[in-house]
């Protein structure tokens, strides 16, 4: 039987924390898009459509998505659908 790892989450801003925001160069000419909150929310806007789009292809097309690691075996995503009486043998 397999259980399917179902508990952990972080936030975006987690995953950018160490992120140098300040080595961003605006393509805008405008002191008005160069300020450093924008500039994190357009990296997290850049990130979530990134995610939201593998997903979509791991889920519709039955791919899986592998992610290289440095200093580490990396991982990958995919998709099984699972329902019914081995859904709930899963949990």
């Amino acid at each position: 039987m397999k259980h399917f790892a179902i508990g952990w989450a972080c936030t975006i801003a987690d995953l950018f924390v160490r992120f140098p925001l300040e080595k961003i160069k605006s393509i805008f000419h405008n002191e008005k898009y160069d300020h450093i909150s924008k500039k994190r929310r357009l990296i997290y806007n850049v990130f979530k459509e990134g995610v939201h789009q593998i997903l979509d292809d791991v889920i519709e097309n039955n791919v899986t998505f592998k992610v290289q690691g440095i200093g580490y075996q990396g991982g990958e995503i995919h998709f099984e659908a699972i329902t019914g009486n081995e859904f709930e043998k899963s949990r």
